[in-house]
């Protein structure tokens, strides 16, 4: 049986698969999702483990841009865009997380409405509070702008249907069907609730980064990959769920 782990950050994710696999550049290609999007990935490096590499709300794959070639030298990597960002297709119907995770299923497999004009002007003040004061202006400036250009409809919808799991009180059926360890990397910029995450999750474990802002990877590669090896170390000798 093939040994699985789900690394959830703020609004990053990692999946860790074991294959047999080997790539020594980056292999750029596209799978269709069940409903027909087309999902663009690229892979490099190789080894027996494969680091799937998934952003987040209104990202893409260039997010994780600091850690391919530093994890390209020991494992396989794999990036992807979700549906809907990057230069994955936008023909989706419903941008809801079980899609998300559906993109992600076939990308294994194969390896509402538009904004009112003024809202994704809203939503760069919202990202500006996701930074501590020595961020880099550059880099801060350029998240700022990037996500500023992601498609509307698709920032809208997926947004409302975040927010509304958590006002119907159903956040946590994201996390029923998960039955392997979960490691969070978070920071300390916001408080993370460890304790309703250990009684929705399996194996949760919440390791702060303290200091940084919402995006850690970013902003800190020499400190992010580091931790993030300590993870890895300690999930490829968790035994198989």
């Amino acid at each position: 049986m093939k040994k699985y782990f789900i690394l959830f950050g703020l609004v990053w994710s990692i999946l860790l698969a074991g294959c047999h696999c080997t790539s020594q550049k980056a292999l750029p290609g596209i799978v269709y999702s069940a409903d027909g999007v087309p999902i663009n990935y690229n892979v490099y490096g190789s080894g027996d483990t494969a680091l799937v590499f998934i952003h987040g709300w209104s990202c893409d794959s260039r997010y994780w841009s600091r850690q391919v070639d530093y994890y390209a030298k020991k494992y396989l990597v794999v990036t992807l865009d979700l549906a809907g960002h990057g230069h994955s297709g936008l023909n989706r119907k419903a941008y809801t997380m079980a899609a998300y995770g559906a993109d992600v299923q076939e990308e294994l497999d194969g390896v509402m409405q538009a904004f009112e004009a003024d809202f994704m002007k809203g939503i760069k003040g919202f990202v500006g509070t996701m930074f501590v004061a020595d961020t880099d202006p550059k880099l801060r400036q350029w998240i700022l702008d990037d996500v500023a250009c992601a498609p509307d409809f698709v920032a809208k919808e997926s947004l409302k249907e975040f927010f509304g799991l958590y006002v119907q009180g159903k956040a946590h059926e994201v996390f029923e069907a998960v039955r392997i360890p979960v490691y969070c990397i978070n920071t300390d910029l916001w408080p993370t609730n460890s304790e309703a995450n250990q009684r929705h999750m399996t194996g949760y474990e919440l390791i702060i980064m303290p200091g940084l802002g919402h995006f850690p990877m970013l902003e800190a590669p020499d400190k992010f990959n580091p931790t993030l090896d300590k993870v890895l170390e300690k999930a490829l000798r968790t035994p198989a769920g």
